[in-house]
């Protein structure tokens, strides 16, 4: 499975992963959601940047993903990553640098101070009735 945009392609991929001589298979699904449940990616251009930031932090770190999900807000990410990151460290670079990227992108979401919740959900084997239960959760916006 590919996702692919004009600045952008990242390849879904499957099996061991080796770094050294360590091969390993660290799967870990994120959901992510906006601050007060703002549908940010209801704004044309959003999940696109999302994913080129998405392509570079995996790029850069050794981290693989292998499947994403957009709901309107929030994101369900099923990446790997090798046995030197944690699962904090991933979401955070994650978080970061996406958070930054659309609002330094987008002009209408310019005037947040972050785009994501400071909660996250972890897990191997996350359902679809968990994350509609988590984001329902999550403040609104009075």
């Amino acid at each position: 499975m590919t996702y692919s945009n004009a600045h952008c392609t990242i390849v879904i991929m499957k099996g061991y992963n080796k770094k050294g001589v360590t091969e390993y298979n660290i799967h870990l699904q994120f959901v992510i959601v906006a601050r007060y449940r703002r549908k940010i990616f209801a704004y044309p251009g959003v999940s696109d940047t999302f994913l080129n930031v998405l392509g570079h932090i995996c790029e850069t770190n050794e981290m693989r993903v292998l499947d994403v999900k957009f709901g309107d807000e929030y994101v369900h990410l099923h990446i790997s990553i090798p046995p030197d990151i944690s699962a904090e460290q991933a979401a955070s670079k994650i978080r970061v640098a996406t958070s930054k990227s659309i609002i330094a992108y987008h002009e209408e979401l310019s005037r947040m101070k972050t785009i994501w919740t400071s909660h996250l959900l972890v897990g191997s084997n996350i359902t679809t009735s968990q994350i509609q239960k988590f984001v329902s959760e999550r403040k609104t916006r009075n």
